[in-house]
């Protein structure tokens, strides 16, 4: 399972389905775009391509629109479990494989609809992990509604939140709060629902159990907690909604796609990491007798080493990563911007305070997944988000992204 390196254990059952939920939009000028949200912790940029290749053969789509996310639980399987020597070939071609098929079973569905959308809030569930008590959170819940006629055919929501209520010692596969928040939705008003995450990098669920001294332990979650999450987003997604009926316009979409070249630091060479890794594992070998929080300590640390090698090794030759940021215009207010990976809460807020449309919403987890991407104001604190090798981009780096989305997002106004 993904998310959690001290996860003691593979996974010993299944509490609830996950899915690859597809929203497959089309107008009437022959634009189309595609958006599958799968409950995984992320996808990588070889995976994304490898859906795009076998997507473009079969249905026509390319990367220019298409995207794909994870909804970023912490209760799924470890599709980047390859970097750390585990075989996962055969579970990433079955998950391209599914992410296909359900692309096509969505483009075989179409009906006509029309969108509106609209804002609430969700306040009391979410804390900032770095800064519990005084740190920026989004409480936002951002909606948008498809009608066909006078029926709610689909729901598009979007909230900022780790997919943490349940913690390392959860080994039951589950969706988390999505999965929760999306079947609940489903329940309630009978239309599809799709859930995209925020940039929640630093912001964690404030489940009742949660100890704002213990913010990071995520041991205290329940699967009760997960229903206690879902319907509160679920019910304040499905509020706006269904309000939402009389001022569904026509779908107009734009989409546009900007890349950028961010710069990837290497405080280590190709030698210096393999021979943290060969120590590690060493030491491993020689703690028969060790007591257990020695012995977590060094996984942990073998953990880091073969994470730094895995990233030296990709990234020693080019120095930076390119990313891509896609933009969707729907209409006149609603606008989504996709940014890659694990987008610290600050670039988000940012992002939507400059934007030109009332209604942005700015999801993560799109189309690559290589670690967190932090403002530049966060570097000086400290921290698990801003340390290598959690965090593999140079200071200033992840402030990009702010200028290339609102770049992006005044693209799609003008046009």
């Amino acid at each position: 399972m993904s998310g959690y390196a001290l996860r003691e254990g593979p996974a010993i059952g299944i509490h609830d389905d996950l899915y690859a939920r597809t929203l497959y939009l089309q107008d009437t000028k022959g634009e189309e775009f595609a958006i599958v949200v799968a409950d995984v912790l992320g996808v990588d940029s070889d995976l994304y391509h490898e859906i795009v290749a076998e997507a473009k053969q079969k249905l026509g789509l390319n990367s220019k629109n298409l995207v794909v996310l994870g909804t970023h639980t912490h209760s799924g399987p470890a599709l980047q479990a390859h970097w750390m020597g585990i075989e996962a070939s055969i579970l990433r071609r079955m998950f391209v494989k599914k992410v296909v098929g359900a692309l096509a079973a969505a483009k075989r569905e179409l009906t006509e609809v029309k969108v509106a959308s609209g804002i609430g809030e969700a306040k009391g569930v979410v804390i900032n992990r770095r800064r519990p008590r005084k740190g920026p959170i989004d409480t936002r819940v951002h909606v948008l509604a498809f009608y066909g006629g006078r029926s709610l055919k689909a729901v598009l929501s979007n909230y900022a939140c780790h997919a943490v209520v349940l913690g390392a010692n959860n080994r039951l596969i589950s969706a988390d709060y999505p999965g929760a928040l999306n079947r609940i939705i489903e329940s309630l008003t009978g239309a599809f629902s799709v859930f995209l995450n925020g940039t929640c990098g630093d912001i964690n669920p404030l489940t009742p159990g949660t100890t704002i001294e213990r913010v990071y332990d995520r041991s205290v979650g329940t699967f009760e907690d997960v229903e206690w999450m879902g319907k509160i987003l679920a019910c304040e997604v499905t509020k706006i909604a269904l309000s939402l009926k009389s001022s569904a316009s026509e779908v107009n979409l734009v989409n546009v796609c900007e890349e950028v070249d961010l710069k990837v630091k290497l405080p280590y060479s190709l030698s210096e990491a393999e021979n943290m890794v060969r120590e590690a594992e060493e030491t491993i070998k020689r703690m028969k007798s060790a007591s257990k929080q020695e012995y977590r300590k060094a996984l942990l640390k073998l953990y880091y080493a073969k994470a730094i090698l895995y990233k030296t090794r990709k990234y020693q030759k080019e120095k930076k990563l390119r990313v891509r940021v896609h933009g969707l215009a729907l209409s006149r207010k609603a606008a989504l911007v996709f940014l890659p990976s694990e987008v610290l809460v600050e670039i988000g807020l940012e992002i939507k305070r400059k934007s030109p449309f009332s209604n942005t919403i700015v999801a993560s987890y799109a189309n690559d997944y290589f670690g967190y991407i932090a403002p530049a104001s966060e570097f000086p604190k400290g921290g698990y988000e801003v340390t290598y090798p959690t965090n593999i981009l140079e200071p200033g780096e992840g402030d990009k992204l702010i200028e290339l989305s609102t770049e992006v997002l005044k693209e799609l106004l003008d046009a």
